[in-house]
């Protein structure tokens, strides 16, 4: 694989689908590793304020008050 993972295939081996072409190039190209890392710390980032948030929710649904 000559060029860099398309965005169709960011998005799968997000979700775990690691082609073996993919795996290769990712192995051997920093910038793609580096463009995975971000995205992975991204997600990490939104999947904790979506627990904070919704630890400020009533088991309603309405926020807590404070």
């Amino acid at each position: 694989m000559n060029r860099h993972l398309s965005p169709d295939e960011f998005s799968r081996w997000m979700l775990g689908d690691h082609a073996p072409e993919s795996l290769r190039h990712v192995e051997e190209c920093a910038e793609c590793r580096a463009e995975l890392a971000k995205l992975d710390s991204t997600l990490l980032a939104f999947r904790g304020s979506v627990r904070a948030w919704s630890g400020s929710l009533e088991p309603s649904g309405r926020f807590v008050n404070y």
